[in-house]
């Protein structure tokens, strides 16, 4: 979603991502496994039902079970639209852009590939996550349930291993450096002062 600079009201878009995979017999049709029609019939039923979300239709033609494919595709075809939303936030926002482009990536039981493919690009952009974990209600009980879908935040699902400073560059290792610095020169001052017998200064805690 998209935040708007003056009412504040997030404009949506839905960006579905189809495609299809080389069936084992290499004379059939890959199409014929395609889910752009798919994609069509959910684009359809929300322009129908949520008239003021954007929908984007981006499909692929085979190769959704390889991950160099997918990567490929992701790259050229779904990552160039989220640039062009991010460089219309940038014109009105600037270095904030960050706080008014939130993606969310929805997640089922998709192709391994492509899914790995789209974590591994779109991480940058901090995704949140929709993850539509019971898929056949509508087809048992003829209705949408909200509560077969989960929504994780991206800070709550980042697992990414610690390093050893030495390992860090760029902004990363001057960030850490910062902070290792203003420690020591917090922890110079505490010593300091119980040193000499003073106290933290009131509304201050050590």
């Amino acid at each position: 979603s998209v935040d708007s600079a003056t009412t504040r009201k997030p404009k949506k878009i839905l960006v579905l991502v189809s495609g299809s995979g080389q069936p084992r017999d290499p004379h059939a049709d890959p199409q014929d496994n395609s889910t752009s029609l798919t994609s069509l019939i959910v684009g359809r039923f929300v322009n129908l039902c949520y008239p003021e979300i954007q929908v984007i239709h981006v499909s692929s033609t085979g190769g959704m079970f390889r991950y160099d494919d997918n990567l490929a595709f992701v790259q050229h075809r779904v990552l160039p639209i989220i640039e062009r939303l991010r460089k219309s936030v940038v014109a009105v926002h600037g270095e904030d852009w960050a706080s008014f482009l939130n993606i969310t990536l929805s997640l089922s039981d998709g192709a391994p590939a492509r899914m790995a493919a789209l974590n591994a690009s779109l991480r940058p952009y901090r995704p949140n996550y929709l993850h539509l974990w019971r898929l056949k209600t509508w087809w048992d009980e003829d209705r949408l349930c909200e509560s077969d879908v989960d929504f994780h935040a991206f800070h709550k699902l980042e697992m990414r291993p610690a390093l050893p400073r030495a390992e860090l560059v760029g902004d990363d290792r001057r960030i850490v450096d910062e902070m290792l610095k203003y420690r020591a020169q917090f922890e110079a001052v505490r010593d300091g002062s119980h040193a000499h017998g003073g106290e933290a200064p009131s509304g201050h805690s050590a």
